[in-house]
């Protein structure tokens, strides 16, 4: 069984600053990580399998989510949950359409989808960016990642090129 997360409020509790705020899924190739976070980003706790996309136990995708964010949604209920990754892709639990590049925040955000969860529940999964092209560029999840970057880095916002590392590594030019 697993514990309640510390500052998690209780049923009445008020809510502090450091109370869990977001519940977050990157949801990849090759591993499914949870992340329960905090105001400010902070990471509370962390669950990982290696369950991505195409090892999905029995391919019950909702039946692996809840395996390991159900201790999270019984102890602190109504969490907003997001995830990015392959989980959008059209192998996967719900397929989320690519956003055109040039792709800021804005258009990332317009482009979330939900899914339901069971209990009430609901997620929202962060869409994919593509640059057409005769040989077009896709990611998946590296967007978030560059977002991230830029919120907590913001003199990358004027121009960089990042590189986002993972089973698929990516190079991402900002302007």
């Amino acid at each position: 069984m697993n514990r309640v997360p510390a500052g998690c409020p209780r049923s009445g509790a008020k809510s502090t600053d450091k109370s869990p705020r977001l519940i977050a899924l990157d949801w990849g190739t090759s591993s499914l990580r949870t992340y329960l976070l905090g105001r400010h980003g902070e990471l509370i706790q962390e669950h990982t399998k290696p369950w991505g996309i195409m090892r999905v136990p029995d391919g019950d995708f909702a039946l692996a989510f809840h395996a390991l964010v159900d201790d999270w949604l019984q102890s602190c209920p109504g969490l907003p949950i997001i995830a990015a990754g392959m989980i959008g892709s059209s192998q996967d639990w719900h397929e989320v359409a690519y956003q055109h590049c040039p792709a800021g925040l804005g258009r990332l955000a317009s482009g979330l989808e939900t899914v339901h969860v069971g209990g009430g529940v609901r997620m929202y999964i962060v869409p994919g960016v593509i640059e057409a092209g005769p040989l077009p560029n896709v990611m998946r999840g590296e967007e978030t990642q560059v977002v991230g970057s830029l919120a907590r880095e913001p003199s990358l916002q004027t121009r960089a090129r990042l590189i986002v590392p993972g089973t698929h590594s990516k190079w991402v030019e900002v302007r």
